[in-house]
């Protein structure tokens, strides 16, 4: 064959990419139901861009810490879920975690109030056991993989429309009570969806108990916040730059509020509502009212008290009579009515503050991240007068500190993703 011949072949990157385009336009050609049927197979969709695990194998993730909603410890290694009074002390508790549980930083733990489930959770998925051993997995939710380009899931509630699975991103949020859990869209990848929907999920059943339509607010529910009751749920959707605070037992809102939110709490009784806004813009700036954080009487959604400040962190005292803001300077207790303060307490870059569960006292982290090697300190206050409990240096060696807690017992704790440290403040 001559020379001039074997140039004016294609390329091979060039039959690659004429092969590649020809798979998948044969895949999109297909009916839907065998483009969708490698899913199916494996499960049942609930939501469009969500799956239903059918079953349990191992499965490696990644490592995280933290307290459960009862004051116990857990930690996430492995393909495992263990449970305990103290992270020194072995497991009361050892879970095998479901193969689709994806991996993430962020993981919660929830005990339900009446001890019949376990949830543990985090920004992709959400998995149930029994609350007693042998802790038989219940359900299992989680956000699906990309599919391939074209690929269709599920329809709108009219069964016209079919949305395709890169458009929304889920996440989840189970109730303080442990008895049902919130899914909604928190990122749009696509054109425009339908209006935004938060699904109320039963965990003991599985089922959907409800819908609540957010009417003219675009697909994306950025952030949800519960009552420690279970009875109320707030929701935020940054299209409309609304939040609504819904009765989730009558599925009726309650009050709509003009307010962005990049935090957003209830008060532990459900009548006043939190919301956090530091302000920046794209460009960099903050509006003349901006930064600012303001409560909202729920029967109304009037405005109680605002104060212009920009908190890392927002927290309720467990009583609600207090809440505790961290900013890059100082922590300070504010009275939870008037964000009047109570006192400050000096100091830089605090990333994360708790209360005990009793709220007699209050500990913050303290990071500092200039240096050549980032360092943290923990700090325990008296919420009564706001003497200092503890000022001591973390073990920073051992890994990065991103929280900080109180133990069942009292003590102090320290974590990050593999690590943690106990302290005893002075009291």
């Amino acid at each position: 064959m001559s020379a001039s011949i074997l140039c004016t072949l294609p390329k091979p990157w060039l039959w690659c990419t004429l092969l590649g385009a020809a798979l998948a336009l044969a895949i999109y050609l297909l009916p839907r139901e065998q483009r969708d049927i490698r899913y199916r197979a494996a499960g049942e969709w609930r939501l469009p861009g969500e799956f239903k695990l059918g079953g349990q194998r191992p499965v490696s993730v990644a490592v995280g810490t933290g307290f459960t909603s009862d004051g116990n410890w857990f930690r996430v290694v492995g393909s495992e879920l263990h449970i305990g009074p103290a992270p020194n002390d072995p497991p009361n508790s050892v879970l095998a975690l479901p193969s689709a549980m994806p991996n993430s930083r962020s993981w919660s733990v929830v005990t339900s109030a009446d001890g019949r489930r376990t949830i543990c959770s985090n920004e992709r998925g959400l998995a149930v056991w029994r609350g007693a051993p042998p802790h038989e997995l219940m359900h299992c939710w989680t956000v699906t993989t990309e599919p391939l380009a074209g690929m269709k899931v599920g329809e709108d509630r009219d069964g016209d429309t079919a949305y395709d699975r890169h458009e929304l991103v889920l996440a989840y949020s189970p109730s303080p009570d442990g008895s049902m859990a919130s899914v909604f869209a928190i990122e749009q990848r696509g054109p425009s969806g339908p209006s935004g929907i938060v699904i109320v999920r039963d965990l003991e059943s599985g089922q959907d108990l409800t819908e609540l339509v957010h009417d003219n607010c675009g697909p994306v529910i950025e952030r949800v916040a519960w009552s420690r009751d279970s009875q109320r749920l707030a929701t935020f959707a940054p299209k409309a730059n609304q939040i609504t605070v819904w009765d989730v037992t009558k599925k009726d809102v309650i009050c709509r509020i003009a307010e962005f939110a990049e935090q957003l709490s209830l008060s532990p009784d459900g009548s006043l509502v939190y919301t956090v806004f530091t302000g920046r813009t794209t460009t960099g700036t903050v509006g003349p009212d901006r930064p600012r954080t303001a409560v909202y009487r729920v029967a109304d959604g009037s405005l109680v008290g605002s104060r212009k400040i920009a908190c890392n962190q927002l927290v309720l005292s467990p009583d609600g009579k207090h809440a505790a803001a961290s900013t890059p300077k100082e922590v300070t207790l504010l009275d939870s009515l008037t964000l009047q303060d109570i006192w400050r307490s000096p100091g830089g870059g605090y990333r994360h503050i708790a209360f005990r569960r009793d709220g007699a006292e209050l500990a913050g982290l303290e990071m500092n991240l200039g240096g050549l090697v980032a360092t943290s300190q923990v700090k325990a206050w008296n919420v009564a007068d706001g003497s200092v409990l503890l000022d001591a240096p973390t073990n920073a060696g051992s890994g990065t500190t991103h929280g900080v807690g109180f133990g069942q017992d009292g003590a102090i704790w320290t974590y990050g993703p593999s690590h943690w440290n106990r302290f005893e403040p002075a009291r």
